[in-house]
């Protein structure tokens, strides 16, 4: 549909059919009076149809008036007429109004936004940090400079290492990339030293750029120079660089564990309810009355549900269901074997997350049982690289 199609619609047209001996003869007429009409057509042996604006409507009753002979049939069209016809209907008016209102909206603002890409960091996370930005849904398109934005986030979120913000009609993809918990040796041209991160007794050096100043054997404490970015060369004097490598040491770490005899532990009791809120171009409406929960203890899972017409198309609305489980505490009591696989299984998670690509060189375990519960003593010598970045300033 054209522009100027949409415009008649909402403004208003009439359907002339003229029925005389010469139909033909009052476009003439028409023209004189530099009237607009359109869709002309036949619309029989000796009629004629044609539809005009609503601003030219007094002026095609006065011509016709003045014919003496020939038949006139007129129909009126567009949003005036329907809502004249269903003026007692507030519900029917109200729809009217919410699709024209949609039909302006649809390619002008963002109707849904879909993230991707994100891995430690929920959605809504992300759905907060383009918000703040002014990239969210029911935003004007025209509102929304890709480049700007993307680096705006880029500069005050240094989580994320990479965006791309992709605008498909009114709909937005949003892609993440989430930074690496450690910094990536190299990519940076500041000056950085490289110290210890934890104390230990230097084995092995495999320095990239930079001076050494430890050296094999020698025993190091948190915060001890390794290697610095000051280096001193005899044919080009000092130069300041960005220290790069790995320092290996042998270091000594130890875990301790106490799983009790006794216990509180929860258990859910099947109870749930469902809470829905509907969010509309940004804008949340709750779909329940009551707010307070019946429930004395209680966990909640989050989900949220895009809608789409057909399956296909993207909807400006989602619905968020928080979802409250009742669960209630219990005392239970764990004999001596359960408690040891309770603290062997807590030690195990440890390891996998906070020794990772580190060699375990030693490992000496205790286990102390009183009438309490059982504690688990792990003393551990370790070969890891203790090497950690830290930024200098000269001058």
């Amino acid at each position: 549909m054209s522009f100027y199609g949409l415009i008649n619609i909402l403004l208003g047209n009439m359907e002339v059919i003229w029925t005389s001996r010469y139909p033909e003869r009052i476009l003439d007429d028409i023209r004189l009076l530099n009237l607009d009409v359109y869709q002309i057509r036949r619309a029989g042996v000796k009629s004629i149809s044609f539809r005009i604006p609503r601003r030219h409507i007094g002026k095609m009753k006065r011509l016709l008036a003045t014919k003496k002979e020939g038949k006139l049939e007129t129909k009126m069209h567009g949003l005036p007429s329907v809502l004249n016809r269903y003026k007692m209907r507030a519900g029917f008016l109200a729809g009217i109004l919410l699709a024209v209102l949609l039909m302006f909206m649809a390619t002008r603002v963002v109707w849904s936004i879909e993230v991707e890409g994100q891995v430690r960091f929920s959605e809504e996370y992300i759905r907060e940090v383009l918000s703040k930005e002014g990239v969210m849904e029911g935003q004007w398109l025209s509102h929304i400079h890709v480049e700007e934005k993307q680096l705006e986030i880029l500069v005050k979120h240094p989580e994320i290492s990479f965006v791309a913000i992709n605008i498909y009609g009114n709909h937005l993809k949003v892609q993440i990339r989430e930074r690496d918990r450690e910094p990536v040796i190299g990519k940076d041209k500041n000056p950085y030293n490289l110290v210890a991160a934890v104390g230990g007794s230097i084995i092995r050096c495999e320095v990239l750029e930079g001076q050494t100043v430890v050296k094999e054997f020698q025993s190091v404490k948190e915060g001890d120079l390794l290697v610095s970015g000051l280096v001193d060369s005899q044919t080009q004097g000092y130069r300041i660089v960005h220290a790069r490598g790995k320092i290996f040491a042998r270091t000594s770490r130890t875990y301790t564990v106490t799983i009790p005899f006794k216990d509180v532990e929860k258990r859910y009791t099947g109870q749930e309810t469902d809470k829905k809120t509907a969010i509309f171009l940004g804008k949340s409406i709750n779909l329940y009355i009551t707010t307070g929960i019946s429930y004395k203890m209680y966990d909640t899972i989050t989900t949220y549900n895009s809608g789409s017409l057909f399956g296909r198309n993207t909807l400006p609305i989602r619905t968020k269901t928080v979802t409250y489980l009742e669960y209630i505490e219990t005392e239970i009591t764990r004999n001596e074997e359960r408690v040891r696989d309770l603290a062997y299984d807590a030690y195990q998670s440890w390891l996998a997350e906070n020794l990772i690509d580190i060699q375990i060189e030693n490992e000496n375990i205790k286990e102390n049982i009183t009438e309490k519960g059982l504690t688990l003593t792990v003393d551990l010598v370790l070969i890891e690289n203790i090497a950690r970045e830290m930024p200098f300033t000269v001058g």
